[in-house]
């Protein structure tokens, strides 16, 4: 339940930022690290959600990541400040990018990185004016469950694709960068498709991408096929109109 408060709700979080969380590598559950390769692909899926979304601070956790994002030449370690390189190692484009240890990690003073990470007002970060009915819709890394009508998500993300396999269930797969678009937990939703609106299964799965299940009518009425890329509106009613693109 701590996942939930903290990745898919702002409630409990530190000045309610939002947060998102991914692996590099995200094919392989291994705790020792030497079995888990990296390469140039999953940096590229990173930086494109960088593209796509409004984020203040990436926050690299773990050596090997940081190391790739450096061979890619997204990153300069800092390497003069003596054995570790922690602290702030670089830029792309609006966002700063971090290189901070674990936090059981044996590493003195490391609270001083973690600090780094918020040391900016939420006011400044994002432009939040004091009266917070005023407060527009901010697309993050992760979306907000109670953001406004009008925005927009593009399915697939980045490094995955809409399948046959897909298609045939009637099915969307929603990856972590998507999953508080929707709504909080497993549920109904209403979605539109065609100027047809009709009712939609949302089932949460930790650790895996959540299913949005619209049925076969819908899918087809859709007239997508393999490798195909479809938008996602929530609109003013609270209905998610989904489109080819």
């Amino acid at each position: 339940m701590g996942d939930v408060k903290v990745f898919k709700e702002n409630s409990i979080n530190y000045k309610n930022w939002v947060y998102g969380i991914t692996d590099l590598n995200r094919e392989t559950v291994e705790t020792n690290s030497t079995n888990v390769k990296t390469d140039k692909a999953q940096v590229a899926r990173i930086i494109s959600i960088l593209d796509r979304c409004k984020v203040k601070k990436l926050c690299l956790l773990h050596s090997k990541v940081a190391e790739e994002f450096e061979v890619q030449g997204y990153i300069t370690r800092n390497y003069n400040a003596g054995a570790n390189t922690y602290g702030k190692v670089g830029n792309y484009k609006e966002t700063e990018i971090f290189e901070v240890p674990f936090h059981n990690a044996s590493i003195s003073g490391k609270e001083k990185y973690y600090n780094q990470l918020i040391d900016t007002p939420l006011e400044q970060i994002v432009h939040v004016p004091k009266d917070q009915s005023k407060v527009k819709p901010i697309q993050s890394l992760v979306f907000s469950k109670n953001s406004a009508s009008g925005i927009s998500i593009t399915l697939p993300g980045a490094g995955n694709s809409i399948t046959e396999s897909d298609i045939g269930k009637g099915t969307f797969r929603i990856t972590v960068e998507f999953k508080s678009f929707f709504r909080p937990n497993s549920g109904r939703i209403s979605v539109q498709v065609n100027n047809f609106i009709g009712s939609a299964s949302y089932t949460e799965r930790e650790s895996r991408s959540d299913l949005l299940r619209i049925g076969k009518t819908l899918m087809a009425d859709l007239k997508i096929g393999e490798g195909d890329i479809v938008k996602i509106t929530r609109t003013k009613e609270g209905i998610f109109d989904i489109q080819k693109k």
